[in-house]
């Protein structure tokens, strides 16, 4: 009686399709794709390099060459001697669509997504990157080499591009010569802020003024008589053609148009009680 009352500790069992998708589904989404990115690579250059035999390929390693399959072999089905042979090359040959090389992060990503293609099909003991594994023993120093290689290539990349941009900050920090200034008098340089179509600008701003959203009369923009931003813009005009010149009045006009666009935006919903604010906010908000 006391066992038939006993409380069960497991479910039912689990069907068939269940426990697959449970398994599929416990690697992730980015993972599938990558180690299909991975292997759609290495088939690329399996159909696209010219040369596909072992034996007319250049061997600076002194490897056995003997009973190696050559490069239009399957992926699951080459020899761990084969893989090690074909992933030296791989590794000194894979480059962008740009034809650049891809970065030592990157390449090594395309090694681990051929590495769990080969685990998922069978081929578990062709693991590539275990140190204990000496058949990949030429694989494994040569893909540090290429990726210590690509990472000085990046570090110098990035010193010249660090150098030019301390240079162009230089420059601009130098003030302009007398003579590469245009002088204007007071007088001109009102003439030609009059000129400027300053509305263009404050329709640029008044579209980001901050909106009052009622809950019955709608969305109601606020917006202001545009002459003080105007008169504004032109003082602001005046004191920076006075700094930097007139050349750089565009300079400034793209300053202003761009600093509209970080323009922060508030509104507020109103409304009686129970007419759905709540429920509105929840929805916007997804």
């Amino acid at each position: 009686m006391a066992s038939s009352c006993k409380k069960r500790r497991f479910r039912d069992p689990q069907s068939v399709e269940r426990s697959i998708d449970n398994v599929r589904n416990a690697i992730p989404q980015t993972t599938r794709y990558k180690n299909r990115w991975g292997v759609r690579i290495f088939e690329d250059s399996q159909s696209g390099r010219e040369n596909k035999a072992v034996m007319c390929e250049s061997n600076p390693f002194s490897l056995d060459l003997q009973n190696l399959q050559n490069l239009e072999t399957e992926l699951c089905s080459m020899t761990a001697r084969t893989l090690n042979f074909w992933l030296i090359k791989f590794v000194q040959e894979v480059c962008d669509k740009d034809g650049k090389p891809y970065p030592g992060r990157t390449v090594y990503q395309i090694i681990c997504s051929l590495k769990r293609h080969l685990d998922k099909n069978g081929r578990a003991e062709a693991n590539m990157l275990n140190a204990n594994n000496h058949c990949f023993q030429t694989f494994r120093r040569v893909l540090d080499s290429e990726m210590k290689a690509t990472h000085r290539e990046g570090e110098s990349l990035a010193e010249n591009r660090t150098r030019r941009e301390k240079e162009a900050i230089i420059q601009m920090m130098k003030k302009p010569k007398e003579d590469e200034k245009f002088q204007i008098s007071d007088e001109e340089l009102d003439k030609f802020l009059s000129e400027v179509d300053w509305s263009k600008i404050d329709k640029e701003v008044l579209d980001v003024q901050e909106p009052v959203f009622d809950i019955v009369g709608g969305l109601k923009a606020c917006r202001d008589s545009t002459s003080d931003i105007t008169e504004q813009y032109m003082a602001d005009a005046r004191i920076y053609v006075k700094q930097k010149g007139v050349s750089r009045i565009e300079e400034f006009l793209k300053k202003k148009l761009e600093g509209s666009k970080d323009v922060k935006i508030r509104f507020a919903i109103t409304g009686n009680s129970g007419t759905g604010k709540s429920a509105y906010i929840n929805a916007i908000r997804g």
